[in-house]
């Protein structure tokens, strides 16, 4: 990202960047760095307030360790399911925090969204190595615009 920011409200933030670090031979290590900041301006209790367009339901959360699973279900505000488009070259892409801790997970969905009458599935393979509380942040595209829809989650 190159300039300004401009954020909803005033309060405390993770600022993340995550790269790939490449070596003049081409190969690279997946870096995730991070930093927590506390910007002044007016607070909004109103800025995390889901979007009201698009409901993100936790069907599964994973368990700890290296083979868990993230299932999402993913409906309009009618509760119908949605036809998701690609973003950044796949059909989802989730950043969670681990509340206490700050543990940034960045998931993405195995395959393309199992739509049912019930909702738009999307199953995420992931790592996690800490438990608890963890505060998602869901990305999909939906008619062409971008939505992020915040969601809790516990690991145990």
């Amino acid at each position: 990202m190159d300039g300004p920011v401009t954020l909803p409200t005033g309060g405390d933030y993770r600022v993340i960047a995550e790269f790939i670090a490449e070596d003049e031979g081409g190969n690279g290590d997946h870096i995730i760095l991070g930093a927590s900041r506390t910007v002044r301006g007016p607070a909004d209790a109103e800025a995390d307030e889901p979007d009201p367009t698009v409901q993100v339901e936790v069907e599964a959360a994973p368990t700890l360790g290296p083979n868990g699973r993230l299932d999402l279900v993913i409906r309009d505000a009618e509760d119908r399911p949605v036809r998701l488009d690609t973003y950044l070259g796949t059909w989802a892409h989730v950043t969670g925090f681990q509340r206490e801790s700050g543990a940034m997970l960045h998931l993405h969905p195995l395959s393309a969204p199992d739509v049912t009458e019930d909702g738009s599935r999307l199953t995420f393979h992931s790592e996690v190595e800490e438990g608890g509380d963890y505060r998602l942040f869901v990305q999909v595209r939906i008619d062409g615009f971008l939505h992020t829809v915040p969601v809790g989650m516990t690991v145990t």
